[in-house]
């Protein structure tokens, strides 16, 4: 028995409907230390090329907190447009707002890339990284990007942790999006894209 014709449809029933919505592909984790808490975060690949999703908790070792939200707009879709910065031993990516964006909807100014040697399953892309985010007002929050999925482009993992962490530093509300423009600086070359960002509680919105 299936869940065709139901609704709504159950993610996790023993046979879901074929056109039930649900996160895909498992692209990475990320580790990291904010405050008293400490996070682990799975990055999923979202329903729609323009979404990612995470999945995670938080502790503190008296209390611990389920996480489950997503981000979209069209920077998900442009960060694929830059070069693969993976190709060089480190990167480094830059934030600043866009259009109407204020310097304080972004929170993280720079993320300092470096790469692992080790080599994801069946592929040439590094397996994990180091990436430090340095947050407005000289604070750096250090995460472990391990468990990288070949095919998929690091600047996306990159720059979604870092936003992941400005929800978690500065929650927003649903549907407030910003304008977000990312530089990164790998090899001595920049190259930069421009986009809309948005924030969700659902993983399939």
């Amino acid at each position: 028995m299936t869940d065709e014709g139901t609704s709504p449809n159950h993610r996790f029933a023993r046979a879901v409907s074929a056109v039930a919505p649900k996160p895909g592909h498992d692209l990475a984790t990320a580790s990291f230390q904010l405050g008293d808490e400490s996070f682990v975060l799975h990055v999923v690949e979202g329903p729609h090329a323009n979404s990612v999703g995470f999945l995670g908790l938080a502790t503190n070792f008296e209390r611990t907190r389920v996480l489950r939200f997503a981000l979209h707009g069209s920077l998900i879709e442009r960060l694929d447009d830059l070069p693969r910065a993976s190709q060089f031993p480190a990167a480094t990516h830059r934030f600043s707002p866009a259009g109407r964006a204020q310097a304080s909807d972004l929170v993280v100014e720079r993320a300092i890339t470096v790469f692992s040697n080790l080599r994801a399953a069946n592929g040439v892309d590094p397996e994990a990284a180091m990436v430090a985010y340095e947050l407005v007002g000289g604070e750096r929050v250090s995460v472990a990007i391990t468990g990288y999925q070949r095919g998929w482009y690091w600047d996306l993992l990159i720059v979604a942790v870092a936003f992941a962490i400005v929800v978690l530093i500065a929650p927003r509300a649903e549907g407030d999006a910003i304008q977000v423009t990312v530089e990164q600086e790998a090899g001595g070359s920049l190259f930069q894209v421009s986009g809309s960002l948005g924030f969700r509680e659902s993983l399939s919105g």
